[in-house]
């Protein structure tokens, strides 16, 4: 019994230390300011906001044309599933990630993501490394080795139509994300 009381107090004690120095060491640090003003961003993004829905609508249409020449090489039943999971990877980003600040979001929400999962359709670097969304589709649609290869030859066309854009404009979103970085630490 007198161990157990013993135990109890050792605890205790480790805990309070623990607290104590917790709080002074936020006294004497404490934590940096956000990396980025809400109100700055805002103003940015609306200066820049045409240009990003007009790369965006390119972007959209380079996805579309290649989604229908995919879809073009279905059968009816597998085309239905096809459109069904392109609908609901578009459903997905409709507001932009969940866990990012709120001007944020909206940036993502016109822009589009640059990255996220490679399996879907939707983030801009799926543009460019195609391979493991030709490996989703592969798996949930039942493609013959045939309708793989020709779909593998429209990511392909796909990728080099948009290395063509990205050559020839910028994306405007890219300039804004260099600001959400923190400053350099004094």
């Amino acid at each position: 019994m007198k161990e157990s009381i013993q135990i109890m107090l050792v605890t205790t004690a480790v805990f309070l230390g623990g607290l104590l120095t917790g709080v002074w060491t936020q006294r004497l640090h404490p934590p940096p300011p956000p990396f980025f003003e809400q109100g700055d961003l805002s103003k940015e993004f609306g200066q820049a906001e045409p240009a990003i829905r007009a790369y965006r609508e390119k972007l959209d249409s380079i996805r579309r044309e290649s989604r229908t020449k995919i879809a073009a090489l279905l059968d009816p039943s597998v085309r239905a599933r096809y459109e069904r999971m392109e609908e609901a990877a578009d459903a997905l980003k409709e507001d932009g990630p969940p866990h990012a600040p709120h001007a944020l979001r909206k940036v993502l929400a016109i822009a589009g993501p640059l990255a996220g999962p490679l399996e879907n359709d939707d983030s801009y670097l799926s543009f460019f490394i195609y391979r493991p969304y030709l490996e989703r589709l592969a798996e949930e649609l039942p493609l013959t080795p045939a309708q793989k290869e020709k779909s593998r030859e429209i990511l392909e066309t796909r990728r080099r139509e948009a290395l063509a854009l990205a050559d020839r404009e910028t994306p405007p979103a890219l300039v804004l994300f260099p600001k959400l970085r923190p400053p350099p630490r004094e």
